[in-house]
């Protein structure tokens, strides 16, 4: 109640206290799994995920756009509503677990697991789309690369150009490198990890789907290594010597990505400064 008092605009929930008899391992790891979810999804920490104690702030739950039920509701509420700028705060709660024979429980371990997989899936693809979230607080509109002037006069209108060259640098080091499926993860943490612009890191990287970047890395790799580019395209070099193949691109990328960001990170403040100057 003092929560509500203190913050009627948040999101509260009520963390669990795990320290006490009877706790299944299921929840443990559930709550462990859900909150890395979480943090995956949005950058911010909360705790207990999956605890159904909360309090909701009616005017901002109905403005939110919810599509799941049951177990997975809990989670897309709190991604959500974080999302909308919204705060969440947890509060600490005691908790009571029976003992296992006499623990009652509504969670079905395929069709709910199935239901927060798909769930997770969806809010992955949605946070690492270059799209601006609704949020109740401002509005901004879409940016595109294809109008980079546009795109950075939005951008500057609400983080320094400091701030968007650093976004620019690291999201073009990270797409630079072969990461392939970690990619998605290890940019959405530097975003919170480094307070970087979200959308300024997140629409450099269609960048990575052109295959100029990677080739550049392969060529220059292959040279470093060897002395002098690959001309013999075939069978053998490509299959049968593909880990070789793998590793100059590897050693390319290392070369060329701290290049390529700060090449990048000095464009965009160059860019972000005088965009800037002009407006005043």
């Amino acid at each position: 109640l003092q929560a509500i008092l203190d913050h009627p605009k948040a999101f509260i929930v009520g963390a669990r206290d795990f320290s006490v008899p009877n706790v299944p391992k299921s929840s443990k790891f559930g709550r462990s799994f859900a909150s890395f979810w979480v943090f995956v999804h949005t950058g911010q920490k909360v705790t207990d995920p999956q605890s159904g104690y909360r309090v909701y702030p009616l005017d901002a739950l109905i403005s939110l756009n919810l599509h799941e039920k049951s177990y997975a509701f809990e989670i897309e509420v709190l991604v959500r509503s974080l999302w909308a700028g919204y705060e969440v705060c947890e509060v600490p709660i005691k908790v009571f677990y029976p003992k296992k024979g006499e623990r009652i429980s509504h969670f079905k371990a395929i069709r709910d697991n199935l239901r927060i997989t798909l769930l997770n899936t969806k809010l992955t693809i949605r946070a690492m789309t270059p799209i601006p979230f609704a949020r109740h607080d401002q509005e901004i509109g879409p940016i595109s690369l294809k109008h980079p002037i546009a795109a950075l006069q939005k951008l500057t209108s609400q983080s320094s150009a400091k701030k968007l060259a650093l976004s620019a640098a690291i999201a073009i080091y990270l797409i630079t490198l072969p990461l392939f499926g970690l990619q998605c993860i290890l940019i959405l943490w530097a975003i919170h990890l480094f307070n970087l612009d979200r959308l300024c890191t997140l629409s450099l990287v269609p960048l990575s789907w052109c295959p100029i970047i990677p080739a550049a890395c392969f060529f220059l790799g292959t040279y470093v290594r060897n002395g002098q580019f690959l001309t013999e395209y075939s069978l053998q070099t490509l299959a049968y010597e593909a880990h070789q193949r793998f590793f100059e691109w590897l050693l390319g990328a290392m070369i060329l990505a701290p290049i390529l960001a700060v090449i990048f990170g000095l464009i965009v403040y160059i860019a972000s400064k005088s965009l800037k100057g002009s407006t005043v």
